[in-house]
């Protein structure tokens, strides 16, 4: 069973005035629901931010702990020149 609290929240004109559009366009049952709406919203980001940056620290992680030679700077620039003009081919062929 779900439990409420009730808090008191102030919002700016324009906030109030959109929450308010919501619930009388019939999007919104009540100013309750879509301040809960955002707030399952946000907090999804959150989830997925969270997720992102997971990958990103798994990503740098494997790489430190990859055993094969770094590249040199040239030999990272031309891989980098490489596999731009493959993404640009890639790009017109699809535009064709």
């Amino acid at each position: 069973m779900k439990t409420s609290q009730s808090i008191r929240i102030t919002l700016e004109d324009e906030t109030l005035n959109m929450v308010r559009e919501a619930v009388s366009s019939g999007d919104f049952a009540s100013e309750n629901d879509v301040v809960d709406e955002a707030v399952r919203q946000w907090a999804e980001r959150r989830e997925e931010d969270a997720r992102h940056l997971q990958d990103i620290v798994l990503r740098i992680r494997q790489s430190l702990d990859d055993p094969r030679p770094s590249l040199t700077q040239e030999e990272a620039e031309a891989e980098m020149t490489r596999f731009m003009a493959e993404q640009e081919r890639k790009f017109s062929d699809a535009a064709s």
